[in-house]
């Protein structure tokens, strides 16, 4: 499937797609095209209340944990939690390399320390997921 199509498929199937019916009002790739000055998607609505309306009073717009894979690993459709990413882009959203930005902790849940290392981020998965924490396991829960 070539850019053109998906975007077309993205349009129509959107908020304001037409889904799929050429004779609705809604959004199709050659609806825009065709619309020289743009379209008018109607007034814009206020996204910033709702995003400060949290329990934490934070705007919580990261995710409570990032995880970052070797070079050549990743998270995806596979049959096993982590395997070797073959694809030269296999849409991995949620994966970065971390060796792009070492030494950098993200998260959204404030931590136990101000010096998180690197033994603690398996304990602290075990326990974000509610996974018991073998004994052998290195580290200390950051949250």
């Amino acid at each position: 499937m070539g850019p053109e199509r998906l975007l077309d498929l993205l349009l129509r199937a959107g908020a304001y797609g037409d889904r799929f019916d050429d004779a609705a009002p809604g959004l199709s790739l050659a609806k825009l095209q065709a619309a020289a000055h743009g379209v008018d998607l109607g007034p814009l609505a206020p996204r910033l209340p709702a995003m400060l309306a949290t329990a934490s009073g934070r705007i919580e717009l990261a995710p409570d944990l990032l995880v970052g894979f070797a070079a050549g690993y990743s998270i995806g459709a596979a049959p096993t939690v982590i395997a070797p990413n073959t694809r030269k882009w296999s849409a991995d959203h949620a994966s970065f390399d971390y060796a792009s930005i070492p030494g950098t902790l993200i998260s959204s849940q404030p931590t136990t320390t101000d010096s998180p290392r690197v033994i603690d981020i398996a304990p602290t998965v075990l326990r974000y997921f509610g996974v018991p924490i073998p004994r052998e396991v290195d580290g200390t829960p950051l949250f």
